[in-house]
């Protein structure tokens, strides 16, 4: 289990180094200039985001793996309320 709060304008968590199943809840930034996860920890886990709309736009990673092309919605597994109400497994 991996657990990140930063307000970090580089990556704070290398993705390479995650082991297969591992959980990593993140804090995510809120300024499209900050990051705290590497690109490859967000293209190689199951997302579950507050908001899919608001990570893309506000996230700075997610926000410059979206310009990149590499994030869309699609990537997200799912949103919080949609795991509460059991409407998606959240693995």
């Amino acid at each position: 289990m991996v657990e990140t709060c930063t307000r970090s304008k580089e990556s704070v968590l290398n993705g390479r180094l995650n082991k297969a199943g591992v959980h990593v809840s993140a804090l995510e930034t809120f300024s499209p200039e900050m990051k705290g996860l590497d690109e490859n920890t967000l293209l190689n886990q199951h997302l579950i985001v507050d908001t899919c709309g608001g990570t893309l736009a506000e996230s700075g990673q997610t926000h410059m793996s979206k310009i990149r092309g590499t994030m869309t919605e699609r990537k997200f597994h799912a949103e919080p309320s949609e795991v509460v109400a059991g409407l998606i497994p959240a693995r």
